[in-house]
């Protein structure tokens, strides 16, 4: 219901702008302006026609200018419209740029140290097992000799007693 009221309330305060010659109809004044923008077609491969709703508070300075006027006026409107959109859209993508970097030396400032730490941890258990290798090996190494001596010793032993 109050849906509706504020439809009737916005069409009560809408006012439709015709000429200033209250007999004119809009058709006969949007087929007199075909003359024109049969030549804009002409130049311009695609020329379309708009109805634009103007607020009551522009209708003076649209007024006082002219169709060719209007026409580069509202033209000139959605070029400069168009551009604050690519201004807008190159700054967010420069914002965006700059989150992403600002993560990634993030990430790499808190990972760096615990990359460290791992790569350190990881060299000195390699030390680590190489060393207790070694030492096993010269652990065998020794009891080998040893077994070794202790054989030949028998060995030697045996052929002075035969």
């Amino acid at each position: 219901m109050d849906n509706q009221e504020d439809n009737n309330q916005q069409s009560d305060s809408l006012e439709f702008v015709t000429s200033k010659d209250p007999q004119k109809k809009p058709k006969e004044e949007l087929l007199e302006d075909l003359s024109v923008w049969e030549e804009l077609k002409d130049d311009n491969s695609v020329v379309k026609k708009y109805l634009f709703y103007i607020s009551k508070d522009f209708i003076p300075l649209l007024d006082k200018m002219n169709k060719n006027e209007r026409s580069a006026y509202i033209n000139d409107a959605i070029q400069i419209k168009l551009d604050f959109l690519s201004e807008k859209k190159k700054k967010m993508k420069k914002i965006e740029a700059l989150i992403h970097l600002i993560i990634i030396l993030t990430v790499i400032i808190l990972s760096a140290p615990y990359a460290l730490l791992l790569a350190n941890k990881t060299i000195m258990m390699t030390f680590d097992n190489y060393k207790y290798s070694q030492d096993n090996f010269e652990k065998l190494y020794k009891n080998h000799i040893e077994k070794s001596k202790f054989y030949l010793k028998s060995l030697d032993y045996n052929k002075k007693k035969n």
